[in-house]
């Protein structure tokens, strides 16, 4: 097993194993021998109390990891990777930080021997054997880390054993680390305290085996870019809560009661997407007494540095006076408002416009979807199984969250008052959405032992009202039974919650989904049996952490597979859509044919006249016995024939035919229009002209180039390479079908600054079982050897392939020694509304482009857009050029969603020229930019939302301001939330 490969989950992994967390061990060890030498003059004997003084809060928390002795633990697979990416990201900042000058600077030596070298005893010597060996290893993890490991080299060599210099790790004389310039700090900062959370979780006790084996399914991800690792959304959004009603305990408006807020429970928040930072979006009321006045408000981590300290009240008043959500940035010192440094969001209403789930109740929104609910007609307004499941499951996180947090309902009563809906407008795949919120509000009197005691009775009020909860959300009204705050009292009460079960389970028996429901149900009523096993409850954090081991297994996890087996169903049955994936692979030859030619297949008896045009697929008066002739000598036409169209599933490449002559004007307006937005930003790409700047590197991966295109030839000096994957001849990369052509001239039209490279993965349009291998030998060529900054994919697929996705997720998700992030843009299909998204461009952090006419109106031939794939960009009507069979050049209009990606790759192209020359752009920053989430965050600058897709057009970007107003844009819209 390699370093990088730890054992399956059930397994547990040394931290040993892990590159990271050696690497810091060598690091200590390098420092230890210098120890001694340390100057404290500059070190403050206690924490800074304000912030700004960067380098000391660095020292402070750098210190105690490079001093602690090192213990070696077993943990889970998700731990051990958390720990790994943890203590990477950590040296990626220390390496940043890593101060090179010392290694040329003037060392004071002791005086020399008669052989003129310093004199080095025997044994300081053999000292300095292990830590130059294992220095040595951190060859291995990459250029990421080439400063430390010379700082390191230095420290471990024999001629620095003699240094005399007092050095110290940030703010004494000759520091190890020094901040680069304009860097504040803050990411280097939270790295070092993620560290030491980590160290104190990992190290701090003895693991058992028990203990590691509730682990959530739950993906922990890395913010794409910056590194900043999110840990798992029950820790982060407890932590973060907690910090809340910390501060708000010690406001001088709080008497009998504190603020309260109203949490939004997010399924983002708990799917962790790599790439998308999730801070907690919430509403926090006004001072408490009176009537609550509620403020939309995010908390979390934002890249901005804090400003002064002030009361939160305050904050909650202004962002109220003007209508603007605020932004607070929780940290260990305490709530700091950030909104007026970021950009402002202006709130359509100025309090909470939701309804509570009791008011829905006696709406009956929740009751079931039955025949009488469709002759009413009120079927559509009420909640369906998968939406059920999903609130239960929501609220079923806060339980296993809260319930040790001393707040009122998650903590000590669940009642329909406190859980909340919020109606956003309907969208045209989803049709009404819903926001779901938790009211929680802090209690004076928290006794944590107390809380946790009454986890282990059966009439702990907590569970049964989490159950009775659960039942009303089910059967769809309000169940009249009393839940009292002692749980002596509600023993009747819990019986009577089980005669409930057991009615609904006779009501509802042949309901699959109410009997796997109900038996969650059971398992909550059952809770307190399974967690009386447990007998060390004097460690009230080995108890803490063993309920909620409970409440996962018993509750949440059972949720999370109803859930999501809902959600199939509502989109379709799996079954289903395997049975037709297996009907497409079958070697009939008239499945392998697109839906177009399919029909010429289908006998049809008209019962009429016709009209002289086609009609099902064959010509009126031929016989369908005919038409199958037809058909069949069809397959054995000349191959360009076949590719003259590019609509169906059994074709690789995403275009069509053309459409009317308003819609070629249209398209002729929209690239016009751009070129005059970027003319004065993007300067041109000059043949054999010196260029001060690496220029930005495209890889179009498709048929091929047509190098003698007249477009091409004259912009020959930006084809940087080209390479062959259909024969064994790499250099011979001409173009078959013509469709790498159109793309690659749109490529060099829109984008005049950037450079492409053409990998040729099909000789024509059709698809076919070699494709998929040549294509992800391309990805990882245009990657590993032409260093691509963007990958355009102008392919379809109607289905995952395996093969694919592994070349990808090294690209979107790139090993160690590669970190580099790439832009990757894919054609959304041309199948319409009658199939889903096309492989790649469905895939996750991939940008799926769908194609417009000139005026942003939607291809009727677009797939339904998705959340987070609905980009759209000219792509109708588009003129180019191409060779006749007899090899004479032809005007042609192309479109498709094919050439709406190449598009769109130009686009981002010329936004990451532009981006590199701006002074202000930090280096986490640039790597946000550089990929494909962070391209997507400029990409919702430039556009509009247009009949439920988002319209790019790119001069709302590039729209002749100053080069620093343009720049600062593009910053914001990196920090922008998802």
């Amino acid at each position: 097993m390699t370093a990088s490969e730890p054992p399956e989950d059930c397994q547990l992994v040394s931290v040993t194993k892990s590159p990271g967390w050696n690497c810091l061990q060598t690091l200590g060890a390098c420092m230890s021998g210098r120890l001694g030498r340390f100057s404290r003059l500059g070190k403050p004997h206690g924490r800074p109390k304000k912030r700004g003084n960067d380098a000391a809060l660095i020292e402070m928390d750098l210190d105690p990891i490079l001093r602690a002795a090192p213990r070696v633990v077993d943990v889970t697979k998700e731990a051990f990777d958390e720990m790994d990416r943890t203590a990477l990201n950590l040296l990626r900042s220390l390496n940043t930080m890593a101060n090179l000058q010392l290694t040329m600077g003037e060392s004071e030596t002791t005086s020399p021997n008669s052989s003129g070298e310093p004199e080095i005893s025997s044994r300081e010597e053999i000292q300095l054997v292990v830590p130059r060996e294992s220095v040595d290893k951190v060859v291995a993890l990459g250029d990421d880390f080439a400063r430390l490991h010379k700082l390191m080299s230095f420290l471990a060599s024999l001629s620095t054993l003699d240094d005399q210099r007092q050095f110290s790790l940030a703010t004494g004389p000759h520091p190890l680390f020094i901040l680069p310039p304009g860097d504040t700090g803050d990411l280097a900062i939270g790295r070092l305290r993620r560290w030491n959370e980590i160290s104190k979780t990992l190290f701090g006790g003895a693991q058992s085996r028990e203990d590691c084996s509730f682990v959530s399914p739950e993906q922990t991800t890395e913010q794409l870019g910056c590194g900043v690792l999110y840990e798992r959304w029950e820790e982060r959004v407890a932590g973060v809560v907690e910090s809340i009603f910390e501060e708000f305990r010690q406001l001088s408006c709080v008497k009998n009661t504190t603020h309260e807020i109203r949490l939004q429970v997010s399924e983002d928040l708990y799917s962790g997407r790599p790439g998308c930072q999730q801070n907690l979006d919430m509403f926090v009321s006004c001072c408490p007494g009176g009537n609550l006045i509620w403020q939309k408000a995010q908390c979390g981590d934002f890249p901005v540095r804090a400003v002064a300290k002030e009361c939160i009240c305050d904050s909650i008043s202004r962002a109220m006076r003007g209508r603007r959500m605020l932004h607070i940035l929780v940290d260990c010192e305490g709530l700091f408002d950030v909104t007026e440094s970021l950009p402002a969001v202006h709130l359509p209403c100025d309090s909470f416009d939701g309804s509570s789930l009791s008011e829905l109740l006696r709406q009956d929104v929740f009751k079931p979807i039955d025949v009488q609910a469709y002759l009413d007609k009120t079927a559509e307004t009420k909640f369906d199984s998968a939406t059920k499941a999903q609130v239960a499951l929501g609220l079923s996180r806060c339980l296993m969250d809260f319930f040790d947090k001393g707040l009122e309902l998650a903590s000590y009563s669940w009642v329909a008052d406190n859980v909340h809906f919020r109606e956003l407008p309907p969208s045209p795949k989803a049709g009404k959405r819903h926001l779901l919120y938790v009211s929680l509000r802090s209690n004076l009197d928290h006794d944590v032992a107390s809380d946790m005691a009454k986890m282990f009775n059966s009439g702990n009020p907590v569970v049964l009202s989490f159950a009775k909860l659960l039942l009303e959300i089910l059967d769809g009204k309000a169940i009249n039974i009393s839940i009292k705050p002692q749980g002596e009292d509600n023993i009747l009460s819990w019986s009577e919650l089980g005669d409930v079960v057991e009615r609904m389970l006779r009501d509802r028996g042949g309901d699959p989904f109410a009997s796997q429901y109900l038996e969650v149900v059971e398992n909550c009523l059952g809770l307190w049996a399974t967690l009386r096993s447990f007998d060390n409850r004097t460690d009230l954090s080995a108890t803490s952490r063993f309920i909620r081991k409970v409440i996962y297994e018993r509750v949440v996890h059972k949720l999370q597979r109803i859930a999501n087996f809902e959600q199939t169903k509502r989109n379709g049955s799996s079954l289903n859509a395997s049975c037709e994936q297996r009907k497409r692979k079958t070697k009939d030859s008239m499945l392998d044919q697109s839906p177009a030619k399919k029909q010429s297949f289908v006998p049809q008896s008209r019962a009429g006249p016709t009209s002289l045009s086609l009609v099902d697929g064959h010509k009126p008066g031929e016989s369908p016995n005919e038409a199958v002739a037809a058909a069949e000598e069809e397959q054995f036409t000349d191959p360009a024939e076949e590719d003259s169209g590019g609509y169906g599933r059994s074709s690789l490449y995403d275009d069509q035919g053309e459409t009317s002559q308003s819609d070629r004007i249209a398209a002729k307006g929209y690239l016009n229009d751009l070129a005059e937005s970027t003319k004065r930003y993007i300067e041109p790409l000059t043949q054999g002209a010196p260029s001060e700047r690496r220029p930005i590197k495209l890889a179009i991966i498709d048929s091929g180039i047509d190098l003698d295109n007249p477009r091409i030839r004259d912009r020959k000096h930006q084809v940087g390479d080209t390479r062959n994957w259909t024969s064994d001849q790499p250099n011979e990369c001409d173009d078959g079908c013509g469709h790498g052509t159109h793309v690659t001239r749109l490529v060099l039209e829109v984008a005049p600054a950037v450079e492409v490279y053409v990998a040729k993965v099909s000789q024509r349009k059709k698809f076919d079982s070699k494709v998929s291998g040549q294509i992800a030998q391309a990805i990882e060529w245009a990657t590993s050897v032409w260093n691509v900054d963007i990958i355009s994919l102008s392919i379809g697929m109607d289905g995952e392939d395996d093969t694919i996705k592994k070349a990808l997720d090294n690209v979107l998700d790139p090993p160690r020694d590669s970190p580099k992030k790439v832009v990757v843009i894919a054609a959304a299909s041309n199948w319409g509304g009658n199939r889903h998204i096309a492989f790649p461009a469905c895939y996750e952090d991939i940008i799926c482009v769908h194609s417009t006419d000139g005026f942003g109106n939607p291809s009727k031939t677009n797939p339904t857009p998705q959340k987070g794939k609905d980009f759209a960009v000219l792509g109708m009507s588009i003129k180019s050029s191409s060779k006749g069979k007899d090899k004479k050049r032809m005007e042609e209009y192309i479109s498709g969603t094919s050439y709406a990606t190449a598009i769109g790759a130009g686009i981002a192209a010329n936004v990451l020229d532009f981006a590199s020359r701006d002074p202000k752009l930090w280096d986490d920053e640039k790597g946000w930019l550089y990929s494909s989430w962070g391209m997507s965050r400029v990409f919702r600058r430039m556009s509009e939302e247009r009949r439920g897709y988002r319209y790019v057009t790119p001069w709302r970007l590039f729209d002749g301001r100053p080069e620093e107003e343009v720049w600062r844009d593009i910053r914001r819209a990196l920090k922008e939330s998802v």
